[in-house]
C-alpha cells in the first residue's frame, strides 16, 4: 500500500492537468487491488490444496506442502482479503467484504486448533452483522462459541454480543436479554 501512496503523491506533485492525475492515480489502486487479489489466490491454493484423502490439515498435502505453511498460507489470504477490502473503493467493500468473511470462516474450520482462529472468526461474526446476514452471523457467532477448548473471552463476548443484537432485531427478546447478560458477564469477569 506503501508503493500506491508513494505513486499517488508523485502524482499529486507532477505537472498534467486534473484529470490525467485522477486516471494514473485510478490506474495505481486498480494494479494494488490486482497485486492483492493474486496473492490471496495464491496464499488460497497453498493453503487449501485440492480436497483429496492425502490433504488433510494435520498432513502434507499431495504437493508436499507441511501443515504449518498451509496454516501461515491461510492467514496470509485472510490478511490479502483484509487488505483488499481497505483499498477498494467504497462501492466495491460490500462484495470484498463477502469474499473476506468466506476466507476467514474457511480459515477457522480448516486450522481450529490455530491461535488466531477464535479472533478471525470472530471477526466474520461481526462483519455478517454489519453487513446484514443475520443468519450468517449467527452461525458463526454460535460456531465460535461452541470452539472447544473455548475461545478467549474477547471473541466469545463478541459472538455474545452479536448473537444479543441479531436475537433482539428478529424479536426475541429472551434470548437477546439471555446473551446480554452472558457478555456483560465476561466483561465484569
Amino acid at each position: 500500500m506503501h508503493r500506491v501512496e508513494r505513486g499517488a503523491r508523485k502524482i499529486s506533485n507532477s505537472s498534467g492537468d486534473v484529470a490525467s492525475k485522477v486516471e494514473a492515480g485510478n490506474r495505481l489502486v486498480d494494479q494494488q487491488l490486482t497485486r492483492f487479489d493474486e496473492a490471496a489466490q495464491a496464499y488460497t491454493q497453498t493453503a487449501y490444496p485440492a480436497s483429496t484423502p492425502e490433504a488433510t490439515a494435520d498432513g502434507p498435502s499431495p504437493a508436499g506442502v507441511a501443515p504449518a505453511r498451509r496454516t501461515e498460507a491461510g492467514y496470509a489470504a485472510v490478511l490479502a482479503r483484509a487488505e483488499l477490502v481497505k483499498a477498494a473503493p467504497e462501492a466495491s467493500r460490500p462484495a470484498l467484504e463477502q469474499d473476506q468473511v468466506a476466507s476467514e470462516l474457511r480459515f477457522a474450520q480448516a486450522f481450529p486448533a490455530d491461535s488466531r482462529a477464535p479472533a478471525v472468526q470472530a471477526h466474520a461474526a461481526e462483519t455478517l452483522y454489519r453487513l446484514g446476514d443475520a443468519a450468517g452471523a449467527n452461525a458463526a457467532a454460535l460456531a465460535l462459541l461452541q470452539r472447544q477448548p473455548a475461545a478467549p473471552e474477547a471473541q466469545r463476548r463478541t459472538a455474545l454480543n452479536v448473537l444479543a443484537h441479531t436475537r433482539f432485531e428478529a424479536g426475541a427478546f429472551d434470548e437477546a436479554e439471555r446473551y446480554t447478560r452472558e457478555a456483560l458477564a465476561l466483561t465484569l469477569a
